[in-house]
């Protein structure tokens, strides 16, 4: 692996009420980032960037009765209770499906972890519920080896989830993949109205898309997870793709590519929605999931139901 120094950038959450050249260099970064392609209006954009890149995603014309309903429903903690424990559900369940899908666990496993996902309905307050969340995903990374397919050229140094900065290529990996499905979420909150700095479960700090991160919890495992596993069991990443440096370990430019190729390709991903029984790409369903929520915070559901797979 290389050693060299890497300066990390964080990137820029910009509102502009102009949109971004047409041209092909233009079309193409936004179509690297996984947002639709754009037409002319005059209707605003959220403008995400970096030094290097640039994406957008459009406004909606209006989104004043989602937002109200949001800011008072979310004081609320039975509301915010209610949404926690569900998406916490989801995701435990989904977290269950992959070891079972891509690992070679014990039956013990697999029960426990029904036991959590189970045991998130009678959560009585956050804190319960956050407590079996971090039982799960304890579990969930101490099986998360057996998912993954060792080479003889290139043995995996994993030894758990770690983060800020990622210490090995896997971590690597899974930090890059929920930073950009919290970026996704971000640009699918603006889109349907909802404000992705406030949220039910994550605490709003400055320049923090709450709401995002409540909402990328249940796609986690099945995107993000998933993306790192593939790459590594297919053999498109080896240890010259990345570098480890004083701030971490990161993708190199060479290895950026292969990425965003098994990024895209799990986002065009198409599965079935459980409550609503029609196929959509994971792209999609990212979109339907907020428009639940915004149906929710507008008084038009009486519940939100997570994304969960089979």
């Amino acid at each position: 692996m290389k050693h060299k120094s890497v300066k990390r950038e964080r990137p820029v959450i910009q509102l502009t009420g102009t949109l971004l050249p047409v041209g092909n260099e233009g079309g193409k970064e936004r179509r690297r980032l996984g947002n639709p392609r754009l037409k002319s209006s005059p209707r605003p954009l959220a403008s995400l960037r970096n030094r290097k890149t640039q994406f957008a995603v459009r406004l909606p014309a209006s989104g004043v009765d989602a937002r109200r309903g949001q800011y008072r429903l979310f004081e609320m903690p039975g509301v915010w209770l209610q949404l926690a424990r569900e998406v916490i559900r989801a995701k435990i369940h989904n977290q269950r499906v992959m070891l079972m899908r891509n690992g070679d666990v014990p039956d013990r496993v697999t029960s426990l972890m029904a036991s959590f996902r189970d045991s998130t309905e009678s959560a009585r307050d956050l804190t319960a519920l956050l407590g079996v969340e971090g039982s799960a995903a304890a579990l969930y990374f101490e099986q998360f080896e057996s998912m993954l397919k060792q080479r003889d050229d290139w043995k995996f140094d994993w030894r758990g989830r770690n983060r800020r900065p990622p210490r090995d290529p896997v971590n690597a990996l899974l930090s890059l993949g929920y930073s950009m499905l919290a970026k996704e979420l971000t640009g699918v909150c603006y889109s349907v109205g909802l404000d992705p700095f406030l949220g039910f479960m994550h605490q709003p700090r400055y320049g923090r898309p709450a709401l995002a991160l409540d909402l990328m919890e249940e796609f986690r495992p099945l995107i993000a997870d998933s993306v790192a596993i593939s790459l590594i069991n297919r053999g498109e990443l080896g240890p010259e793709d990345f570098i480890k440096s004083a701030n971490g370990m990161f993708l190199t430019d060479k290895g950026r590519r292969p990425f965003w190729e098994g990024w895209f390709r799990r986002l065009d991903t198409e599965v079935s929605h459980p409550e609503f029984s029609y196929k959509m790409a994971y792209r999609r369903m990212l979109e339907v999931q907020a428009r639940q929520l915004w149906r929710f915070v507008r008084g038009e559901a009486l519940t939100y139901h997570g994304f969960v797979t089979r």
